[in-house]
């Protein structure tokens, strides 16, 4: 009667252990596709992220070169003006010699 509660017994601890290794690996594949997709979710982050960078930086660019142009339309504008109001100038002071 000992031998066959002993098989039992055996039996029965080879099927939970049986489980139980199952388990571990329904575990670890779980957790292996959950650190697949997270993964793949942070390099697509990264993807994008560097994406916003370059075009930030793009635009800083394009501002920051109008703003250079419009600085030298502005000094090429003021320049114009004074040579204009020089020549006005002169023309006045020429036109009251005369008369």
């Amino acid at each position: 009667m000992n031998v066959a509660i002993e098989k039992q017994a055996s039996q029965q601890i080879a099927g939970v252990n049986a489980g139980a290794g199952e388990a571990i690996g329904g575990y670890r594949r779980g957790a292996a596709e959950a650190r697949g997709g997270v993964e793949q979710n942070y390099h697509k982050e990264v993807d994008a992220n560097r994406a916003v960078y370059v075009s930030q930086v793009d635009a800083a660019g394009q501002i920051r070169n109008a703003g250079f142009e419009a600085a030298k339309l502005r000094q090429a504008a003021a320049v114009i003006a004074a040579v204009g109001r020089e020549i006005s100038r002169e023309v006045g002071q020429g036109m009251r010699i005369r008369f």
